[in-house]
């Protein structure tokens, strides 16, 4: 490699932004609160992944009616909402009380 000369191939660069972002923190698991509501029902997918999960605000009116059994959370990347998770701990026969997540679809 010349003196100048990038070390990723032409075909390569413009694959990723040239400033990426990262984080030093693991993601980690927060409860849904008052404080981060907005950040929870703003995660969204892409539409075409949009069939597969429930949209955030009926998993959190789910687990409102299930209290104890559904787990909503809210999967962050430092202080960003990357994505949004929920679990049961016992089947009621709805797809958003099984597992479901969603995660941004940037």
């Amino acid at each position: 490699m010349r003196a100048g000369e990038s070390p990723v191939p032409g075909w390569f660069r413009g694959v990723y932004p040239a400033a990426v972002t990262t984080t030093t923190t693991a993601p980690r698991l927060e409860e849904i609160t008052a404080e981060n509501l907005d950040a929870a029902l703003g995660i969204r997918v892409r539409p075409e992944q949009e069939f597969a999960v429930a949209p955030v605000v009926k998993s959190l009116a789910e687990a409102y009616v299930h209290p104890g059994v559904a787990r909503p959370r809210l999967i962050m990347d430092g202080e960003r909402a990357v994505g949004f998770l929920m679990a049961s701990s016992a089947s009621t026969g709805s797809r958003t009380a099984a597992a479901s997540a969603r995660a941004c679809g940037g």
